[in-house]
C-alpha cells in the first residue's frame, strides 16, 4: 500500500489534469473505493490467518490433553499393573470351577485333583499378564457359572487367587481374596481362550 504523501502527490496530479468537477470527485471516489476493497481484503487475510492459528493451538492442546487423560485412565484400570511390570509369573495352577463359592486349588502347593500346571510357558505367562494388566474393575457380576479356578504365583511370592467366566467372547475374573470382579478386552480374551485350547485336560 503507497504511503500518505505518495497518495497526496497522486490526487495533486490528478487535478492538474484539465476536467469538470464532476469527473474528478468520480475519480476520487474510484480511488478511495479501491484503497477501501485492498484495505478489507489485507483485514479478512490476516483475521483467518489468526483464526486457523488459535484453532490449530487448540486442537494440538486438546489432543495433548486427551492423550494424557487416556494414559492416566490405563494406568488405574488395572490394580494388577505394578505387580505385572515388576514381577515375573513362576507357576500357574489351573482347575474347572467347581462352584462360586469354593476353590478348587491348594494355596499352598496348588496340588488337588484335577489341577493342571502351566510352568515356563512364555506365550501363556506372556498372554496372561498382557491381560492382567489390562483388567478393567466392573460393578456387575457375570451372569455366568465360572468356567476355571486359576492360582498364578509370582516371583515375588505374591499369590492370585481368581475365579474365570468366559461369556460372549471375554473373560471376567473374580478377585477372590478381594472379591472385585474384573473385564478382560475381546481381543487379550480370544488369545488367552486360544492358549487354553492347548490344554486338552482342562477343556
Amino acid at each position: 500500500m503507497k504511503k500518505h504523501s505518495d497518495l497526496d502527490h497522486l490526487f495533486k496530479e490528478l487535478d492538474t489534469i484539465p476536467r469538470t468537477q464532476q469527473s474528478k470527485q468520480r475519480s476520487y471516489q474510484l480511488i478511495k473505493e479501491n484503497l477501501e476493497v485492498k484495505e478489507k481484503k489485507r483485514s479478512s487475510l490476516m483475521l483467518s490467518f489468526i483464526t486457523i492459528t488459535l484453532f490449530v493451538g487448540f486442537m494440538v492442546g486438546s489432543l495433548a490433553l486427551i492423550e494424557n487423560t487416556n494414559n492416566s485412565s490405563t494406568s488405574q484400570d488395572s490394580p494388577f499393573s505394578d505387580l505385572v511390570k515388576e514381577n515375573k509369573i513362576n507357576r500357574t495352577f489351573l482347575a474347572k470351577s467347581k462352584s462360586e463359592k469354593t476353590f478348587n486349588i491348594n494355596n499352598q502347593t496348588g496340588l488337588m485333583m484335577g489341577t493342571i500346571v502351566i510352568d515356563n510357558d512364555d506365550q501363556w505367562n506372556k498372554e496372561l499378564m498382557l491381560l492382567l494388566e489390562q483388567l478393567e474393575e466392573i460393578d456387575a457380576v457375570p451372569f455366568a457359572e465360572p468356567n476355571y479356578d486359576m492360582l498364578i504365583k509370582w516371583s515375588d511370592n505374591t499369590n492370585l487367587k481368581f475365579k474365570l467366566y468366559f461369556s460372549d467372547g471375554v473373560f471376567f475374573l473374580k478377585d477372590v481374596s478381594e472379591n472385585k470382579y474384573y473385564k478382560s478386552t475381546a481381543e487379550n480374551s480370544e488369545t488367552l481362550q486360544a492358549v487354553l485350547r492347548r490344554i486338552p485336560t482342562i477343556n
